[in-house]
């Protein structure tokens, strides 16, 4: 009777270490550490079935006038990273003529883009554009977002941290520094698509960024904020342009459904 009690007492006490072990990480996991960096917490991050929310707001400003431009949606994980992306661009009125203040909402996955532009004159539904070049990303213009290599080069260059307000229910620590142009493009792993830019020259590549990232307590990035001049290869001031993402959500799944195109391909 003694060796049925002691083996009864010690199958409780495993399942109360189980059930502690899974609320302490969260997984169910044995042995499932806390994330070491912010570089580890996005690549957790990296399973099926999670995502994030973005948003995001450029704003140019060339000889005295001042441009905004945005986007918002959301983007699907899988193990190595980003697997789609669904996002509405913002403008305002007559930046391009096709467009009447609002924007295209792109979904993006490896080789294709669909776009669909309800405010073109003509609405054709979705349209297909294929592009071996093409990969899905979160694209912040001087960094991008949910990308190991360049959060890792960003937080490299910091020189200072400071506890901050509190984003998407969490309080965050603020990092800030300043990184070259020349270095950002050395983090990319690989271009979004053809279009991006060419790696930058001269006065180009040394243009300091000035950047500010708020971290929440689980070590994932809530808001990347940055501000650099457009300059020429000879040093001359083209623009400013100021940056601003928030991130929201994580570990949830967005569902991002590939559209079905229309019989057209985007030109």
């Amino acid at each position: 009777m003694s060796q049925m009690l002691d083996r009864i007492l010690r199958a409780v006490l495993i399942v109360i270490a189980m059930v502690a072990i899974t609320a302490a990480d969260g997984s169910g996991r044995l042995g499932a550490a806390a994330p070491a960096d912010p570089v580890d917490a996005l690549r957790r991050q990296f399973a099926a079935g999670r995502g994030v929310m973005v948003t995001t707001k450029l704003t140019v400003t060339k000889k005295g006038e001042t441009i905004e431009l945005g986007s918002a949606g959301a983007a699907d994980f899988g193990p190595r990273g980003i697997t789609a992306t669904d996002l509405t661009a913002t403008m305002p009125a007559g930046v391009f003529s096709a467009f009447t203040g609002a924007g295209p909402r792109v979904v993006t996955v490896k080789g294709y883009r669909y776009i669909k532009d309800d405010t073109a004159r003509e609405s054709r539904g979705w349209q297909e554009s294929g592009d071996d070049a093409v990969r899905p990303c979160l694209d912040a213009t001087w960094t991008l977002l949910a990308d190991p290599a360049m959060l890792a080069a960003v937080l490299a260059t910091t020189t200072g941290r400071s506890r901050a307000g509190v984003y998407d229910g969490t309080p965050t620590v603020l990092h800030e520094g300043v990184i070259t142009l020349g270095a950002l493009h050395r983090a990319c792993p690989q271009p979004c698509d053809r279009l991006d830019p060419a790696e930058p020259q001269g006065a180009t590549a040394g243009a300091k960024v000035s950047w500010r990232m708020w971290i929440g307590e689980d070590l994932l990035v809530r808001r990347a904020w940055a501000a650099w001049d457009g300059v020429s290869e000879t040093g001359r001031i083209l623009y400013t342009q100021v940056a601003d993402a928030r991130m929201t959500a994580w570990g949830t799944r967005p569902g991002i459904e590939i559209p079905r195109a229309s019989g057209g391909r985007a030109g």
